[in-house]
């Protein structure tokens, strides 16, 4: 066991025999629909046991595994637009303001700002000009490429990177226990892989399953310059420096004070908030560690006590009575093993978030497009990314076929894939079924319509996708799909796109079964973009207090009621337009333990992100 464990670990072609011996398959994909897709395909030998996983999903960007030459046109049509694009972008963005900007008051200053946004004005469009004949080069050498993309995504995988950088990490992981010494021909040094061979690494953390998982979703509005002030916010690059530390449990600057100097004084000016009668949150919820996570960290698995939201659950509807103050966290949870975010569209923005989250995940996927789909050419990718400390076993992306207005120009789709978690005690791989998707924007009666045909395409994409590959030998733990949907539970203008067959089929944590209501701790998930800066919800900590006040949120969250009845009737601040959603798996349940609504991307996006800890039972 222990060396077939490791030759499948140092080559994802490794695969067991029956007779115990192991041989090297070559390299195989299949693309059952012809549209580039790669996934695993498990067609094997008459020999081999077929419940042996194959890992095949090649590392790097879309032409990864193509020719040299189609790779270095592609790169060459990147260098002659990206630059073109810049300009474009910074020129649009100099005349667009967000809150955030301080006023100019002084009118000697304020001359000054204007000649100097002028003066850049007339660089960038100089600039812009005289790289436009390389832009339509560029775009004439990426255009045929097209046509041969092997797939819709880019894959970084810690694997491909230890294997060229001879990475090192500490004593108690998988890695270092592996690390061999490749034979060298000029210093004539020997491997020593007979030596780790020996060792029964089926003990390891790593090969251990997990009886709690956590996922983190967000929409984060990492978009090019001016279209990220267009929803009150800026600098992209530098927001995603800043959210790649939040999610992976680094510190940063808060802002905590000016929020709580804001309460003192508003209560000071006998303005009493509902905020002050509030106790003190509950600490955060330990859950435990990644068992392959743990190769990059020591995380110890700690399991303390978390209060269960099955909904049907009596321990939900006496969770759901009390006040919010449990739900919303100000901090993301110390330990996480799925990550899900949407709205990655800016590429600058998106290398400094990847290179932030490789830290802690040792497995990615981004830069998800099909540039040309369904008659139409999209400027931006579809914004998804999932980063996972389990390993990938298939992975595909679908297009949406239309959109609405601006939606147009995104390759917005539903991006699938297959987990493999471990093996449970008699030997068989444990799976898991985990998609992303972002929605039609905007609330209109066309786009409410286009966001009905993209539910039903999800669920028969998603049902294509388990069949395509279902294994009889694996065991499937948990089938979720997350992301932002652009439509709440409770606007009647929205009531089509609850009646879809997805939203029967699949279940809201946040919904009570028995009386179909959401529950009381529920709060909106979708941010007025007007409001993200005032000083009082400028901080985690101060965003955080005003989504539990009842009287407050409604100033800072969008509202249920449609536009032309906010004149007479007062927002009710519960839009919730992000969502975890689960469907339960043959025999087994699933419990989820915890859900939190987080504060900690205060200032860096219009959306609260969601955090979900589960477990699943038998």
């Amino acid at each position: 066991m222990s060396d077939s464990l490791f030759r499948f670990w140092r080559d994802p072609h490794f695969v067991s025999c029956a007779n115990g011996k192991g041989a090297i398959l070559p390299p195989f994909a299949k693309d059952e629909d012809n549209t580039g897709d790669l996934t695993v395909d498990y067609r094997m030998a008459d020999n081999f046991d077929q419940k042996e996983i194959i890992f095949n999903i090649p590392p790097g960007n879309a032409y990864a595994k193509s020719i040299l030459p189609i790779r270095a046109l592609y790169r060459l049509s990147i260098i002659l637009t990206h630059f073109w694009w810049l300009c474009l972008d910074c020129l649009i963005a100099l005349f667009i303001r967000t809150t955030e900007e301080p006023d100019v008051i002084d009118r000697r200053k304020n001359i000054l700002h204007k000649l100097s946004i002028l003066s850049r004005a007339l660089f960038f469009t100089v600039t812009f000009l005289l790289l436009s004949p390389f832009a339509v080069i560029g775009f004439l050498i990426w255009l045929p490429l097209q046509l041969c993309l092997p797939r819709a995504y880019s894959f970084y995988s810690a694997e491909d990177a230890y294997e060229r950088q001879h990475l090192l990490f500490s004593d108690t992981t998988p890695y270092k226990q592996m690390t061999t010494m490749k034979e060298d021909s000029n210093s004539n040094t020997k491997s020593n892989i007979n030596k780790l061979m020996s060792k029964d690494i089926s003990t390891t953390s790593f090969m251990n399953v997990k009886k709690s998982y956590v996922l983190v979703s967000g929409n984060v509005c990492l978009m090019p310059e001016f279209l990220a002030k267009l929803n009150n916010v800026s600098n992209s690059v530098k927001r995603a420096e800043k959210i790649s530390n939040l999610l992976c449990g680094n510190q940063i600057p808060s802002n905590s004070h000016k929020a709580q100097n804001y309460i003192v004084q508003n209560a000071n000016d006998g303005k009493l908030l509902d905020t002050e009668m509030l106790v003190k949150t509950a600490s955060e919820t330990s859950v435990t560690a990644s068992s392959f996570g743990s190769r990059f960290e020591n995380e110890s698995c700690l399991e303390d006590e978390v209060i269960s939201l099955d909904s049907t659950s009596e321990a939900s509807i006496q969770w759901s009575v009390s006040s919010k103050e449990r739900a919303v966290s100000e901090s993301f949870p110390k330990f996480c093993d799925f990550l899900c975010l949407q709205e990655i569209f800016d590429r600058r923005a998106a290398d400094v978030l990847l290179n932030g989250l490789r830290s802690k995940y040792p497995y990615i996927l981004y830069d998800v497009v099909w540039p040309i789909h369904h008659r139409r050419i999209s400027l931006l990718n579809s914004g998804l990314c999932i980063a996972s400390k389990y390993p990938f076993l298939d992975v595909k992306f679908k297009a949406f076929p239309d959109g609405f207005r601006e939606d147009k120009f995104a390759c917005k789709g539903l991006l699938m894939t297959k987990v493999y978690l471990g093996e449970s005690d008699d030997g068989k791989p444990l799976v898991g079924y985990l998609s992303t998707t972002h929605l039609q924007a905007i609330t209109h009666t066309k786009a409410s319509q286009v966001r009905c045909r993209q539910l039903n395409l999800i669920q028969a994409w998603l049902d294509d996708f388990k069949n395509s590959t279902k294994n009889k030998h694996h065991t499937v733990m948990f089938d979720i799909v997350c992301g932002d949907f652009n439509f709440d539970q409770e606007s009647h203008f929205e009531e089509d796109e609850r009646k879809c067959e997805f939203r029967r089929i699949y279940r809201d944590p946040c919904m009570n079964e028995m009386t179909g209501q959401q529950h009381n701790w529920v709060i909106g998930t979708e941010l007025l973009p007007e409001c993200i800066h005032d000083q009082a919800v400028n901080s985690s900590k101060g965003l955080q207090r005003m989504l539990i006040s009842e009287l407050e949120r409604p100033r800072y969250v969008a509202s249920t009621l449609p536009a032309n009845c906010a004149m007479t009737k007062m927002s009710d601040g519960r839009r919730r337009i992000d969502y975890i959603l689960y469907k339960p798996c043959g025999n087994k349940k699933m419990v989820i333990k915890d859900f939190k609504f987080i504060t900690g991307f205060a200032t860096l996006t219009d959306h609260i992100p969601l955090s979900m800890t589960f477990s699943v039972d038998d």
